[in-house]
């Protein structure tokens, strides 16, 4: 007997506490970080900086592989005027500063590519302390990125609340591209 009403107390409470669980509202929020920074001043401004450093990059690169045709043209032009042991001196410079360039493009992408990942960061943390001061003023108990939900109310979403607050904190992130060793 004592059994049996051990058993049922325990049922019992089990219920209420799982129609009390139920009853508790859960508040959430829902931020698409890459609408955030797509759509900020700070957003665009790091994409304008890096769209300007390539197209500069670009420049010089076309600049320089103009000068490595014009050689290697002048190059074959005077491969029989010049001795064997000439040609061979002048064929090695002129390999060595095609490898020179591949080594500079390739240093130069890995700085911008560096710079960009570090000015992004740079962003993504002001957007984080943006979206936790709302999620304290609105006591969220979750905020949820727009790519883990499938389906939600869009009255959840704060991604136009974080832009807003987002460009007040922050106009611009600086791109600096720094010399890779």
């Amino acid at each position: 007997m004592r059994s049996l009403f051990l058993h049922v107390l325990t049922v019992f409470i089990g219920v209420v506490a799982i129609h009390s669980a139920a009853q508790a509202q859960t508040s959430i929020g829902i931020v698409d970080i890459q609408k955030v920074i797509s759509e900020s001043s700070a957003g665009k401004s790091i994409q304008a900086q890096v769209e300007e450093q390539k197209k500069a990059f670009q420049a010089e690169l076309s600049k320089i592989e103009q000068e490595l045709k014009d050689a290697q043209k002048s190059l074959v032009e005077q491969k029989d005027k010049l001795s064997k042991e000439e040609f061979a001196t002048q064929r090695q410079a002129f390999d060595q500063k095609r490898a020179e360039t591949s080594t500079l493009v390739q240093k130069r992408k890995a700085g911008l590519d560096r710079a960009f990942t570090e000015a992004l960061q740079t962003l993504e943390k002001e957007i984080m302390a943006i979206i936790k001061g709302i999620s304290t003023e609105r006591k969220f108990d979750l905020v949820l990125s727009r790519n883990n939900v499938f389906v939600g109310n869009d009255s959840l979403d704060i991604s136009n609340e974080v832009t807003e607050r987002l460009n007040k904190a922050l106009q611009e992130v600086k791109v600096e591209v720094k010399e890779v060793k």
